[in-house]
């Protein structure tokens, strides 16, 4: 998963890391480096915070 940018707007990308209760997946699940995983956290959540993810 080099160079991986995450895009709050970008729903689809988002929800392949997301469980089926909606909440985000671990690092050792994600194979995620932590710098992504940090990404994703904070894109996830401002998706949240505008509706655009449960």
């Amino acid at each position: 998963m080099a160079n991986v940018k995450f895009d709050y707007k970008n729903v689809a990308t988002l929800q392949q890391y997301l469980d089926p209760h909606g909440r985000i997946k671990p690092r050792h699940k994600t194979k995620l480096t932590p710098q992504q995983q940090n990404q994703l956290t904070t894109a996830v959540k401002r998706a949240r915070h505008l509706a655009l993810l449960p």
